[in-house]
């Protein structure tokens, strides 16, 4: 066990690709459901699938999984071909559309049927996320009895047993209560940031997305749009600054090497806080009058709806 978290450890220090979605194509009949789609995975990171109904992310995570081999195109796990590996231990676990388990059997039973076919048995690991989703004290009904949050909590623990490198969650909110999302949020995290998955999340939900993503997928109509690392994007804040001198603003910013741009009756500067008290002088002593500044935040939503041309 520690030979295999040390390593694990180690490739999140190296945030190696994991897994690599190349130039995927899909079709049905004559619909096309994907075309030429890539991106990439990496240990540690929570990347976000977003897009409207029927834009293709279903199909996507289905092909990552294994589930639908006949497509064009790659999807390399560890640089081989998942539609060639043949392994005893479960690399990727998943939770697609609706958890799959033996309704007669209770929750604790179907876990233990997941932990197995994993290749990587431990009671430790059922009663830990059972503990980090609230699922304890339901583990002995049987899952016909479950709501359909709980049955959505029993979906997730049962893709994170056997430690997978690689964890597809399709819409893993649906059905929970607003007190149960944020259990849901920070096994998302503790799955990527310490026991470094390479997780593939998508949800309707965009400011749960914006909480627990480092990178975002924006796909449309079976397309890839954009992708955005709204990680760095946390750590770099945007500014505005008020100012009847726009013009001049500007120029002089980027004289100075900053990502500066008017919007409207204002503008727009990428630049630390600690950064922007050392410009403001220099500002001024070229004759710049600055009427305010604040800190602005490109939400999620804002993004999606300008990259979806909402």
């Amino acid at each position: 066990m520690l030979e295999n978290y040390t390593t694990r450890k180690d490739s999140i220090m190296k945030e190696e690709k994991i897994l690599q979605v190349k130039n995927v194509s899909k079709k049905y009949k004559n619909e096309v459901a994907l075309e030429d789609v890539s991106f990439n995975l990496t240990s540690g990171k929570v990347v976000g699938l977003v897009g409207p109904n029927g834009a293709g992310k279903s199909t996507i995570m289905k092909i990552i999984c294994g589930l639908i081999s006949n497509y064009t195109g790659q999807v390399l796990l560890n640089g081989k071909d998942v539609r060639k590996i043949k392994s005893n231990k479960k690399e990727i676990g998943c939770l697609i559309e609706s958890p799959g388990f033996y309704p007669e059997s209770t929750g604790l039973e179907n876990m233990k049927f997941a932990a197995k076919l994993s290749g990587n048995y431990s009671k430790n690991q059922i009663d830990e996320y059972a503990k980090k989703l609230n699922l304890t004290k339901d583990l002995k009904k049987k899952a016909k009895n479950y709501s359909l949050g709980m049955k959505q909590k029993l979906g997730i623990c049962m893709a994170l047993l056997g430690k997978p490198q690689v964890l597809i969650l399709d819409e893993p909110t649906n059905g929970l209560d607003p007190s149960a999302t944020p259990a849901v949020r920070e096994i998302i995290k503790y799955a990527a940031q310490t026991l470094g998955m390479a997780v593939l999340v998508s949800s309707h939900i965009l400011s749960e997305l914006e909480i627990v993503c480092d990178e975002i997928v924006f796909i449309k109509k079976g397309h890839v749009l954009e992708e955005n690392n709204i990680r760095e994007e946390r750590q770099l804040p945007k500014y505005v600054i008020e100012t009847d001198q726009l013009k001049e603003t500007e120029t002089e910013l980027k004289k100075l090497g900053f990502n500066a741009k008017i919007i409207e009756n204002h503008l727009e500067v990428d630049i630390k806080e600690e950064e922007l008290q050392k410009v403001l002088p220099q500002l001024i002593s070229k004759g710049i009058f600055v009427k305010g500044m604040y800190h602005k935040k490109e939400k999620l939503e804002e993004k999606y709806n300008k990259v979806m041309g909402a």
